[in-house]
């Protein structure tokens, strides 16, 4: 008997140490988890709280142990998540396995941490539940992840839905629902095809859920059935499906980029680029391009018709060697011209210069020049847009030689003029004024007989014939002072306008003073006449028109040029209601011919007058000019 009994105890003991040992192996797992694990009765009071547990509640186990559950979840849990806690509480205590949602955990440290987490029981052989198991499963990374997708989700502007195999909505992004009009939930269960019927993309989306294979495509046409007005949009998007483990589509992913914009644009931008070539093929211009090296890149079909190569000969070739030369007519360096205006081309943004045709014709072109700039700001090309100026340049030059000629004959009108006015003056002294003269002095021989005779009657008629004929006598003087003065031509312009204003002045009572500086007495006697005579309509008409008033007239003989200045300070006027018919007293030589006679020989006339401000009229004459000198 007591081997029986030595065999059963030893029996128990083993059993013991078995058990112990079991139930240190499970402590050990339990504590090794990764996984919370809280073992409790089925009252709610904690058994004990494995490392992990502790960490993610903040608790420690020697805080909780023997404590009930409804004591510790006021500490980690709030608000619903509390409630549903609560709640769970008395199926617990039937051994009822409750359904849990994932639940904010709020730690004694006061981070948030997302927990999974499950109830299970250990069962005694019979199946009666003893001890619950409260597994917390950490998902605050997964949770995370799972918002910043939704985030991207929610926040892309790729519109994204996600459809199952029946073509149903499971879920679509914001801006899916923003494009058709309706907040996200709208979606959901509907059929994508009863929302937007469309037997194409029916049968494309069919065909990727029976063969697995993904569908793209660029700038499909669509208009939404329910918003007509938006008219045709246009969209890039892509199908792909989704397969589970097996390897079987359970779903389609759908990624829609709307590219209506950018194709109105594109199509903008290629009517535009019709329209500019167009314009720039049918521009009766030249338009061209060119390289810092002088290399064509374009040449417009104007261009090919003016110079005579073809868009085939010019592109890619220098233009040395085609339409230009190595210098232009000018001798300037075409090289280092082009080379200019790509280095300053606002320097250079205009300019003219000789080019030649295939044929050896020679035409000048006015270009408008524009840098081309890379990138980086670089100058790239020269955008050069020509117009063919040789006809201008042509109607130029004979408008020069025209011009030329016109100076040479006014040069000879003029001297051809002044002669006239001496041979007049020389005629009207040797014949007119010596038969007054003559007449004169003999009837004052025959007024000195008459009265010794004692015939006063007839001697007072005498004196009036002959203070007649002196009256004649004087006023042939002073025409011929007008014609030609003596001065003008022994003491030179100065003098000659020093004497007629002294003689204005006794006339008129108006001061006139005549300032003379290096006035050169080699000056031709056509320029001297044409001078003094501008002066005298100058001065003429400030006497008639400017009113109580001082008169100073300058006479300088500057470098380049001689240069005679009226100037008073009357009433003024307005220059521009000069009439041009205008006549002085000298007859027919008023403002308007002045000036035309002054222009023909390179000079001019300047007034600069208004109301109230005096008058000041400046005549210049190319010092080198001189009328031509008559045999």
């Amino acid at each position: 008997m007591s081997g029986s009994r030595t065999a059963s105890r030893k029996l128990r003991e083993r059993e013991a140490i078995a058990a112990a040992t079991a139930a240190r192996s499970a402590l050990d797992i339990l504590n090794a988890m990764g996984e919370g694990v809280v073992l409790m009765r089925l009252d709610g009071t904690i058994l004990s709280v494995n490392p992990a547990a502790e960490r993610l509640t903040g608790l420690r186990q020697a805080d909780v142990l023997g404590r009930p559950l409804e004591w510790v979840l006021p500490l980690l849990l709030e608000d619903d998540d509390l409630k549903a806690a609560q709640k769970m509480l008395p199926r617990l205590a039937r051994g009822e396995v409750p359904a849990l949602r994932p639940v904010i955990l709020r730690q004694a440290r006061g981070m948030a941490v997302h927990l999974d987490p499950a109830v299970t029981f250990i069962r005694t052989p019979d199946g009666h539940p003893v001890t619950a198991v409260l597994t917390l499963r950490d998902v605050t990374n997964l949770h995370e992840t799972n918002e910043l997708l939704k985030r991207v989700f929610d926040n892309t502007h790729v519109l994204i839905a996600y459809l199952d195999t029946d073509l149903r909505f499971v879920r679509v992004n914001a801006a899916y629902g923003r494009a058709g009009g309706h907040a996200p939930e709208y979606y959901v269960g509907k059929r994508h095809f009863d929302l937007y019927p469309n037997d194409e993309n029916a049968a494309i989306f069919r065909r990727v859920i029976d063969t697995g294979h993904p569908y793209e495509v660029r700038e499909k046409a669509f208009v939404y059935p329910d918003q007509p007005r938006r008219g045709i949009t246009w969209w890039d998007w892509t199908l792909q499906p989704v397969k589970d483990r097996k390897g079987r589509v359970d779903g389609l992913l759908l990624c829609l980029l709307d590219v209506t914009e950018h194709r109105r644009a594109r199509t903008a931008l290629e009517r535009n680029e019709r329209r500019y070539r167009e314009l720039v093929e049918n521009a009766s211009s030249i338009i061209m391009r060119v390289t810092r090296d002088h290399v064509v890149t374009f040449f417009n079909e104007y261009a090919q018709s003016l110079f005579g190569y073809s868009a085939d000969e010019a592109v890619g070739s220098r233009l040395q060697g085609t339409i230009a030369r190595e210098r232009d007519a000018a001798g300037r360096d075409l090289c280092s011209m082009i080379a200019e205006i790509a280095a300053q081309p606002a320097l250079h943004a205009s300019g003219e210069n000789e080019c030649v045709c295939k044929d050896g014709r020679r035409v000048w072109i006015y270009w408008a020049n524009r840098a081309i700039r890379d990138e980086s700001g670089r100058v790239s090309e020269i955008l050069c847009v020509g117009t063919d100026v040789t006809m201008r340049r042509r109607a130029e030059t004979e408008a020069g030689r025209y011009r030329a000629r016109l100076r040479e004959l006014a040069d000879r009108l003029s001297a051809l003029e002044e002669t006239e006015r001496r041979r007049v003056s020389t005629h009207i002294h040797d014949t007119v004024v010596q038969s007054l003269s003559l007449a004169s002095t003999r009837l004052g021989g025959l007024r000195d007989a008459v009265a010794a005779a004692g015939l006063s009657g007839a001697c007072a008629g005498i004196s009036g014939v002959r203070a007649l004929l002196d009256d004649g006598l004087r006023e042939c003087r002073r025409l011929m002072a007008d014609l030609t003065p003596p001065l003008l031509y022994e003491l030179g312009l100065g003098p000659a306008l020093s004497e007629f204003a002294e003689r204005m002045q006794r006339l008129h009572g108006t001061r006139i003073v005549v300032e003379e500086g290096g006035e050169s007495g080699a000056m031709d006697n056509p320029l001297r006449g044409l001078l003094f005579q501008a002066a005298r309509e100058l001065v003429t008409n400030a006497v008639k028109h400017a009113g109580p008033c001082e008169i100073r007239v300058a006479v300088r003989n500057q470098p380049g040029q001689i240069r005679v200045q009226v100037e008073d300070n009357g009433r003024g006027f307005d220059p521009r209601t000069v009439d041009a018919t205008d006549n002085a007293a000298s007859g027919g030589f008023g403002l308007f011919n002045v000036r035309e006679r002054l222009e023909r020989l390179g000079g001019r006339l300047e007034i600069r007058s208004a109301p109230g401000e005096g008058t000041c009229a400046v005549v210049t004459v190319p010092s080198s000019t001189h009328g031509p000198r008559l045999p």
